[in-house]
């Protein structure tokens, strides 16, 4: 499976932060081995507080691990108290210092220790995370999600179709490239249907993902077309997610494969990302390590839908020299010979003006490296 690597290094100082955090707050309230709801929700205040309050970094990811760690000592009561310490957190989330030097420490740890307590109690809290001006809120958001979904889909009505409608529209509208490869990763189902699971309701989610994840090829090539590096990333993690969303839907259906207009989604990102990859020059950099990936899972997913073994992109990108504009151009008409390939399915020759990149002040502020991700 692909992972999302740019995301990985936005968020690895936060996470390396809360995983080895000194005991900086000896003092605080304490938990009998069967809390009552009172004791929860004042552990839960006094620790939530202390994220907030804290003076220093050390100070606030141990205050943060109290509440993963009392959460992961529950036998009866987690859901209980993954309800109560997720609400305070968020309350927290809603109050911090905007001048304070450790928000980006707090507000990321407060976030995290959310998406540790993997209860459907913490869905109403997720809901509001994943709308969250910050990104690294909405990212947490996702990642508790991940850490629940099966939960959700085992248990159904409101809790899964409440899941599934946050599902599309942060498809759709995500504008940060970190965040949207941890819904994509958050959302990805097991390969075979878990035991237990109810198979219709296994099956329709699958096939829901695959249609949403398709249908925005278009938003996320034109995203590619920005040529940044975390975007021909997560474009990647998008492709490869559908390519094992088609290969479930095939296990039902030999016959499964995508339709014209999934093609054509797929051979637009393609060729955007070949423009991208044009554009650079025989010194390697990691936009180019990216695109290549992007254009090789791409390439994968097409053979996979039509039942080929084509090596079209594959073999344009291997022919790589020191004449750069040859080279280059070679991997264009690759893309372009991909079109004509798919022809008689309907694929027609790409709109590139249509995929444009968005406009500056519609994804500038959200695109751009969060600069407490980089410290």
């Amino acid at each position: 499976m692909r992972k999302n690597e740019c995301t990985r290094r936005f968020l690895t100082g936060w996470v390396v932060l809360m995983l080895t955090a000194t005991m900086a707050w000896a003092a605080g309230p304490q938990l009998t081995d069967q809390p009552t709801d009172a004791e929860i929700e004042a552990y839960a205040v006094y620790w939530a507080g202390a994220i907030r309050d804290s003076q220093t970094a050390s100070g606030v990811t141990d205050a943060a691990n109290k509440l993963t760690q009392a959460y992961s000592l529950q036998t009866d009561a987690s859901y209980t108290f993954a309800k109560i310490a997720s609400r305070q957190l968020l309350d927290v989330l809603g109050d911090m210092d905007e001048t304070d030097l450790l928000v980006d420490i707090k507000t990321a740890n407060a976030a995290m220790a959310i998406s540790l307590m993997p209860q459907v109690a913490i869905q109403s809290v997720l809901k509001d995370l994943i709308v969250d001006d910050r990104p690294v809120v909405r990212y947490f958001g996702w990642s508790g999600y991940g850490n629940i979904r099966l939960l959700l889909m085992t248990q159904g009505g409101t809790a899964l179709s409440t899941f599934e409608d946050s599902v599309k529209t942060r498809l759709a509208n995500e504008t940060d490239p970190r965040v949207l490869g941890m819904l994509i990763d958050a959302i990805d189902l097991p390969p075979r249907l878990p035991e237990g699971m109810d198979e219709e309701m296994y099956n329709a989610t699958s096939a829901m993902l695959l249609t949403e994840l398709t249908s925005n090829l278009p938003t996320y090539a034109r995203y590619c077309a920005t040529s940044n590096a975390e975007w021909s990333d997560t474009c990647a993690v998008a492709i490869s997610a559908t390519q094992r969303r088609l290969t479930y839907a095939r296990s039902l259906d030999p016959e499964a494969a995508l339709t014209a207009e999934q093609l054509q989604g797929v051979v637009d990102l393609m060729t955007v990302a070949a423009e991208v990859y044009a554009e650079g020059s025989t010194s390697v950099d990691e936009l180019q390590v990216e695109t290549v990936l992007l254009m090789r899972e791409c390439e994968d997913l097409l053979n996979d839908s039509v039942k080929q073994t084509k090596g079209l992109m594959r073999s344009a990108l291997s022919g790589k020299n020191a004449d750069w504009k040859a080279h280059a151009t070679k991997v264009q008409l690759a893309a372009m010979d991909w079109t004509m390939n798919l022809s008689e399915m309907g694929v027609v020759a790409t709109d590139l003006d249509s995929l444009m990149p968005p406009a500056e002040d519609d994804a500038d502020a959200e695109t751009a490296t969060d600069e407490g991700a980089a410290e």
